[in-house]
């Protein structure tokens, strides 16, 4: 009996555009409040599920299943609320409120599942089955939020009230906030079973799982080149709270049976999350340097020496590219054997005591920025000026594996391996910078 079974399953979702609420080259006055909002709320939800059975029966059984879930969210959005001035018409802007607010913020959300499961089973005298699972996701977050007020002659906050004494009070504030939350929460799973049943029987299992999330965003809440007339209290707030969560489950178990039973089971979790970085596949390697590919193999053992670079072929790390960083106990440089029959890609990659990930992209930075700048300010309470970065990164990532041998030659082979690199790039500013020429 003969049984093949492959499942597939690709979701590609995408969101972008922006949002803008502003206000330019105009002049208000206004008895009540001013309130400028922006706000992004881009959501996707994506479920992806792949499942396959294969059985074979006979006097030779061979059963071969597999089933895939790949799953790609991307979300990309400009998010701008803000009051400008023309500087080139000669005119004198001027905006005179209660109060006065301008918020920009994005809470753009990806919820993710990917998930597959394959099973093989194989009946007969000679029984053989193959079974692989494998769940991948990739997810990115990148926006911008900006909230500002530039180039304007005068704002004024007058809002008053009078108190039990008579006394006119100025009650009017001024805000400026910007403020970042986006957040992905990622699952992925793969499980996969063998069974080979028979006189000879063989299972061969293997699960995958593997997911990269991402977040780029900048953060700038900014008062620049204008006059602030009046007020109570001025507040200029930038705050960046994005957050990934990921849950990766590998499981992978073979079972054979018969008078020479053989299995064989493999499961992989792997999770990458960045927020602040994105891999740069346009990375250009130094002159001269030595460059490997991770399924490279020799004709005998080969040393790779500090210096050296690994460029990842295939798989949900594709385009990472390594550089071998090794010392010895002492802190001496060290060369690293990959023997006869051994690929590059077998040296623990993900070690990094042995390797250095040299292409990630840190310019896209998770800037949070708030500032004043060449702007003078006339307020009768407090002036505060702040920045908050905390972002956050909750990953979980599982692999298991169980292998079987039964009969008088049983042999099982099992192996389980996971990682989870998290790494987080921020730059918070919080300023005030003028020389006095600008508008104030």
């Amino acid at each position: 009996g003969l049984g093949d079974v492959y499942k597939r399953q690709i979701s590609i979702n995408e969101i972008g555009g922006g949002i803008k609420t502003y206000i330019t080259d105009s002049d208000i006055n206004a008895t009540g409040d001013l309130t400028l909002d922006a706000h992004a709320a881009q959501k996707i939800d994506a479920a992806v599920l792949a499942g396959s059975v294969a059985v074979a029966a006979g006097q030779t059984g061979v059963a071969v299943s597999g089933s895939g879930a790949i799953v790609l969210n991307k979300i990309g959005a400009d998010v701008d609320a803000f009051i400008e001035g023309d500087t080139t018409d000669g005119d004198n802007e001027t905006v005179e409120a209660g109060s006065i607010s301008i918020n920009a913020s994005d809470d753009s959300t990806i919820n993710t599942i990917a998930g597959a499961a394959s099973a093989a089973i194989a009946l007969g005298q000679t029984g053989v089955a193959v079974s692989i699972g494998a769940a991948v996701a990739l997810n990115e977050i990148s926006t911008t939020v900006d909230a500002y007020i530039r180039d304007m002659d005068g704002i004024t906050a007058d809002g008053s009230e009078v108190n039990a004494l008579g006394d006119t009070l100025t009650t009017g504030d001024i805000r400026v906030a910007a403020t970042q939350a986006a957040e992905i929460n990622a699952i992925a799973a793969a499980a996969s079973i063998a069974i080979g049943i028979g006189q000879t029987g063989i299972a061969i299992s293997g699960a995958g799982a593997g997911a990269t999330n991402t977040i780029l965003t900048s953060t700038d809440a900014t008062i620049d080149n204008s006059s602030i007339r009046g007020g109570d209290e001025v507040d200029v707030d930038a705050s960046n709270t994005s957050s990934i969560s990921a849950i990766i489950v590998a499981a992978s178990a073979a079972i054979g049976g018969g008078q020479v039973g053989v299995g064989a089971s493999i499961g992989v979790a792997m999770a990458r999350n960045l927020i602040g970085n994105r891999v740069d596949k346009s990375w250009t390697a130094p002159a001269s340097a030595t460059i490997y590919t991770s399924g490279q193999t020799f004709s005998g053992d080969h040393y790779i020496t500090n210096g050296d670079f690994v460029i990842v072929e295939g798989g949900i790390n594709d385009g990472d590219v390594y550089e071998y960083i090794g010392k010895d106990q002492d802190g001496i440089e060290q060369d690293l054997l990959v023997e006869d029959g051994q690929t590059v890609g077998d040296k623990d990659l993900r070690n990094t005591d042995l390797w250095r990930q040299v292409n990630l992209d840190e310019s896209q930075s998770a800037n949070v920025t708030a500032s004043i700048v060449d702007t003078s300010v006339n307020t009768e309470g407090t002036l505060s000026i702040t920045a908050n970065s905390d972002p956050s990164l909750d990953a979980l990532v599982l692999a298991g594996s169980v292998a079987v041998g039964a009969g008088q030659g049983g042999v099982g082979i099992s192996g389980a391996g996971g990682s989870a690199p998290n790494l987080i790039t921020s730059d918070t500013l919080a300023y005030i910078d003028g020389d006095g020429t600008g508008a104030g």
